[in-house]
């Protein structure tokens, strides 16, 4: 709903004549933010009707001339945040989310390189696939 009245709110800045790239700007600072804030958090919970609704009113401000062709898919902006996110946690052992990592693992295979080396949490529940830390740990695991 947020989101729609912001589309209403660029269609009516377009027809007072706001030129094309103002618009891509004002979409992005509006629209997009509201789409990615806190996808790290509420992305796993979305179920699979709720992410093509988002994808879909994605592709409807690219055809209505909001987005620019080359905006990413609302799932390649999650997979960005959560990358970047778990960079930061791992990074600063201080973060607040670093305490919910699971500990390194000590085995020492030689096989092909993670973004980890921590040892996967067992998925105990539904909920424990969508939670942040777990997905991500399982994230580009094949």
């Amino acid at each position: 709903m947020l989101c729609a009245k912001s589309l209403y709110a660029l269609k009516v800045l377009r027809s007072h004549g706001m030129p094309t790239s103002a618009v891509h700007t004002v979409f992005q600072a509006l629209v997009m933010t509201k789409l990615t804030y806190c996808s790290c958090a509420w992305y796993g919970f979305c179920t699979a009707k709720e992410q093509v609704r988002l994808e879909s009113f994605l592709r409807r401000c690219k055809r209505s001339v909001y987005g620019v062709d080359n905006t990413p898919t609302v799932e390649e902006l999650r997979a960005a945040s959560d990358t970047k996110l778990f960079q930061l946690v791992v990074a600063d052992p201080q973060h607040m989310l670093n305490s919910f990592l699971p500990l390194e693992s000590t085995l020492t295979y030689n096989l092909r390189l993670r973004a980890h080396n921590m040892t996967p949490p067992d998925n105990h529940s539904d909920l424990d696939s969508c939670n942040f830390v777990t997905r991500v740990l399982y994230a580009n695991c094949y």
